[in-house]
Formats: C-alpha cells, sequence, structure tokens
C-alpha cells in the first residue's frame, strides 16, 4: 500500500481563461474559508514564454485544474 502525502499530488490540467499553463505551472495553494461562497488560489506560473502578458488578464478570470491524489474514491 502507498503512502499518501496530503500535500503531494500531480497536475493533470491547468487553465487560465481556455490557455493551457498546466508545463509552466511550479505550485497550487487553494484556500478555503467559511466566509467566502468560493476557493481562492494562488498559482506560481514560470513564463518564459510570455503567455500571462498575452492573455492581458483584468481579473475574475476562469482558472480551472486537475490534480491526481493517486488515491482511488470509492
Amino acid at each position: 500500500m502507498a503512502i499518501v502525502q496530503s500535500t503531494k499530488c500531480a497536475l493533470r490540467v491547468c487553465k487560465i481563461e481556455g490557455a493551457d499553463v498546466r508545463a509552466h505551472t511550479q505550485s497550487i495553494f487553494v484556500y478555503e474559508t467559511m466566509c467566502k461562497p468560493y476557493l481562492t488560489a494562488t498559482i506560481t506560473i514560470n513564463d518564459n514564454a510570455n503567455i500571462i502578458n498575452n492573455l492581458q488578464l483584468r481579473g475574475g478570470e476562469r482558472v480551472s485544474f486537475v490534480i491526481d491524489t493517486g488515491v482511488a474514491l470509492s
């Protein structure tokens, strides 16, 4: 049986406004609070290709990501 590390996972998908930034993503920290009806996150991206500037982000853009924890859900 594998040892599960609760803070480690594999990033399968990471998109900002539909642009695939998975290959450039260094880390994602997700925050949840009872005071907000949504999650917030901090994503660190190594952007040598100038992807972020070309997206012309204003705030409120849709971000999606999929992680694999290596644990099967039952």
